[in-house]
């Protein structure tokens, strides 16, 4: 299979955001099914008020159709809600400073996209947390993409726990 021509970039509208979270709606709530507390049905939009405090990471096909969506959040101790920072186990980077830990979250990756397009974004995500000053970058995904973030280069480093969705994550 061919792989399409990919365009990553950081969303600088709110436009761009809007389509992001609408991409969001489309792929985990439609494709796949999905239920979220931060879905909103009437709007067919996935967001939560992190999203204002986030930089917005998306490949686009050359067709200009959103392909994949991660979403990076600086100096996340200062911005997640505190249940979240604490399942993420983020105290344990202050020695470090407060900017020193970035998350990166709500990572969509749509049906026809190929692991090149999740490399692509995901090292994107690496080097947005690098410029902002980040020397960790965490995220919580579900145990049965453990193995597949190891060949990342992620690793475990706290216990797991249930997110708001009910959903078993483990923080990486």
């Amino acid at each position: 299979m061919k792989m399409p021509a990919i365009d990553l970039a950081v969303a600088g509208s709110q436009r761009e955001i809007a389509a992001i979270q609408r991409f969001r709606y489309d792929v985990l709530i439609e494709a796949q099914g999905g239920e979220s507390v931060d879905a909103d049905r009437q709007h067919r939009i996935v967001a939560d008020p992190m999203d204002a405090a986030a930089q917005h990471l998306h490949v686009r096909t050359i067709t200009g159709a959103i392909a994949a969506a991660v979403r990076l959040i600086p100096a996340a101790i200062d911005v997640l809600p505190p249940a979240y920072a604490d399942a993420l186990k983020l105290g344990s980077f202050l020695n470090f400073g407060r900017q020193a830990a970035a998350v990166q979250d709500r990572l969509v990756v749509g049906e026809a996209s190929a692991a090149g397009i999740m490399a692509t974004l995901l090292g994107g995500a690496v080097r947005g947390a690098r410029r902002i000053g980040a020397r960790f970058l965490c995220t919580a995904i579900p145990a049965s993409q453990i193995r597949l973030f190891e060949q990342l280069g992620y690793r475990t480093y706290a216990e797991g726990f249930i997110d708001r969705d009910d959903h078993y994550l483990v923080p990486m």
